[in-house]
């Protein structure tokens, strides 16, 4: 059981780490890159980058709530500690990921939607005051948002290392140890 705890941590760490480095190293930059502007248009291919930024971020709802059941499991069924860096670490991974998802999203899409409306609507519902106004908040998030990715992604990888550097005992056993 505590090799398939073992396993279940290491591998919920790396779909967490490696689902993060791919929406920023791959997907989002193809999305809102120049050939897909250019092919659909900004608004269109924002809309598009945000159907799939919702989607990675439930991936990381449920990633970093296997993480924290696995430590609390780990401290239940095994008896281990709870150490207080990586669960620490997996709070603050857990929150970033809730403050990214449900507030800082809503608040793109907004700003997206009232950027974009005369494009989306073929008609302007807003005045150019308030579509100016949008521009910048949109461009506010944006940087918020990739700041609050790049802090995550690097915090994913701390503890996708961690995971994989903890162990129960001694990696290596002198050789004076063996009997034979």
């Amino acid at each position: 059981m505590i090799a398939f705890l073992r396993f279940i941590s290491i591998f919920n760490a790396a779909i967490w780490f490696g689902s993060a480095l791919f929406l920023t190293v791959a997907a989002v930059p193809s999305i809102v890159g120049q050939d897909m502007t250019r092919l659909f248009g900004a608004a269109y291919a924002g809309l598009v980058a945000q159907a799939v930024v919702g989607a990675y971020f439930a991936m990381q709802y449920w990633c970093g709530a296997m993480a924290l059941l696995h430590q609390l499991a780990e401290w239940v069924y095994l008896g281990k500690r709870l150490h207080r860096l990586t669960f620490s670490l997996l709070l603050t991974l857990f929150g970033l990921g809730l403050v990214s998802g449900l507030w800082l999203q809503p608040e793109l899409k907004a700003a997206h939607r009232i950027k974009h409306a005369p494009q989306l609507y073929r008609q302007s519902l807003y005045t150019q005051d308030q579509i100016d106004r949008a521009a910048s908040r949109l461009r506010l998030w944006n940087g918020l948002s990739q700041g609050i990715t790049l802090l995550t992604l690097g915090g994913l990888a701390y503890y996708l290392w961690r995971m994989t550097m903890l162990s129960e005992g001694p990696r290596f056993i002198p050789a004076p140890k063996f009997r034979g």
